[in-house]
This record gives C-alpha cells, structure tokens and sequence, in this order.
C-alpha cells in the first residue's frame, strides 16, 4: 500500500514538474522582475564614484529603460530539459550564475 501510494506520489510530482517548467518568456520575465528589484532597492548614495551615483540615479527615474538596457548586456543560456530547466546567466565577462526552473520558478544559488 505505501509502496503504490509512493509510486503515484512520484508520478504526480513528475507530471506536475513536467507541465510546470517555465519556458523562455516566464524566465525572461523573471529575470526583468528581479532586476527591476534591484533599481528599486539599490541606494545611489552608497555609491563612492560620481559615475556610478550618476547611472543609479538615471535607473531609478527610467527603470524600465534601464533594466533592458542592463539585460541587453546579459548572456542567458536556457537548456530545457523535460522536468526542469537548466539557465545560466552569465554578465559580462563575470563567472556565471547558474539556475534551475522548476514548477514555473527559477531559483538561482
């Protein structure tokens, strides 16, 4: 009885990750999202050089503008695989940050 109990409680969850991997466009929207946080949060003042309290300012007054402007810079590798997907994000010339989407989220370590 578990047994069987246990077998279709892993076939549920695999439908379930299956009909829920999150394609190009929710991850992208993500990733816009998460950086639009970002603007939002991010304090000009504790910036020590003029051109970066200068660029932050300008994101906070134009964010949507600025959020493209900073994933146009942005190197998003999606590999999708049947039950989750594999994204890295890579900015710049910087190492890159490696995410699983799974169940229509993307989590990043």
């Amino acid at each position: 009885m578990k047994f069987k109990l246990s077998v279709v409680v892993v076939i549920v969850l695999g439908l379930a990750a299956l009909l829920t991997n999150p394609s190009q466009n929710e991850v992208e929207a993500q990733i816009e999202a998460r950086l639009l946080a970002e603007i939002d949060a991010f304090d000009p003042g504790t910036q020590q050089e003029p051109v970066l309290q200068l660029i932050a300012g300008a994101c906070q007054l134009g964010r949507s503008a600025c959020a493209g402007v900073i994933r146009s810079l942005m190197d998003v590798q999606m590999d999708d695989r049947w039950f989750y997907s594999k994204i890295d994000i890579r900015f710049g010339r910087d190492h890159a940050q490696s995410c699983i989407g799974v169940f229509s989220k993307v989590v990043c370590r």
